[in-house]
């Protein structure tokens, strides 16, 4: 049966969702694997804002890429992520002015503001190193809260591994039952030739496209010795005349014909 419109419809929207998923996941996987690549060589992290106070630069709901500096490199500007008091959530906010701590050559002590707070925050943090922002991306933190549901991971294993199969399985499949056709075709032909072989006694029967077996020779007939053989049905007809023959030394004559050289 051939294919309608709506079956092909069907299959080229289901080939495209699957197209769409399989890049996105790609792209998702290599961007995965650089982020942990990059946290491992350089030290790297991805930290989540919570909350509001770096706004409009930093919305609420965004996730930062963050590079861990040493605090003699830090500057007025750059936003940081410093830790709070023990069992307090770290804060990320911007530097406002940094202070050499005496004694401490590798430390530095951080004056920070919220780019929406109205004032300075009021504890001073000392630290030897930071991480310190480099982008940001708006509402990458409910996309990685997602991400992280377990039934969501579940989904994103489920369609992977139908993608593996589609990729790999799908031509092997393919493969097979193109195989599968080509051998069944070549029995059918082998099956018909042999039928035109067995049959070749009946006639002229089909051997292949435009060709065709010959009829089969008639028997040889077993004539006893001394005893005359029967002429063929066709080689003289009933009412025709069998020319005589006359023999007068090197020339014959053959009644109803011409001289005949013998």
């Amino acid at each position: 049966m051939k294919p309608t419109w709506l079956t092909r419809s069907f299959t080229w929207s289901a080939n495209w969702v699957m197209d769409t998923l399989t890049r996105v996941l790609t792209f998702l996987g290599f961007v995965g694997i650089a982020v942990w690549l990059s946290g491992m060589l350089f030290g790297t992290s991805i930290i989540l804002f919570a909350t509001g106070s770096m706004s409009p630069a930093i919305p609420e709901g965004a996730a930062v890429l963050s590079i861990r500096t040493p605090a003699a490199d830090l500057r007025s500007g750059d936003v940081v992520t410093v830790p709070q008091g023990e069992g307090e959530l770290p804060v990320s906010h911007r530097i406002v002015e940094t202070y050499v701590v005496e004694g401490q050559p590798d430390a530095r002590e951080l004056v920070l503001k919220g780019d929406a707070n109205q004032s300075e925050d009021i504890e001073r943090y000392v630290v030897t190193s930071a991480p310190r922002v480099i982008f940001a991306i708006p509402g990458g933190a409910y996309v990685l809260k997602l991400l992280s549901d377990f039934r969501i991971q579940l989904c994103i294993g489920i369609v992977l591994v139908a993608l593996v199969v589609r990729a790999f399985g799908g031509q092997r499949i393919r493969a097979a039952l193109r195989g599968e056709r080509s051998r069944a075709g070549k029995l059918e032909a082998s099956d018909a030739l042999s039928s035109d072989e067995r049959g070749g006694g009946e006639g002229k029967t089909k051997r292949g496209a435009g060709q065709t077996w010959p009829e089969a020779p008639a028997p040889l007939a077993h004539v006893p010795v001394g005893e005359e053989a029967p002429l063929a049905p066709h080689a003289v007809a009933e009412d025709t005349a069998v020319p005589e023959i006359k023999l007068h030394g090197r020339r014959a004559e053959r009644s109803g014909g011409g001289p005949t050289s013998v």
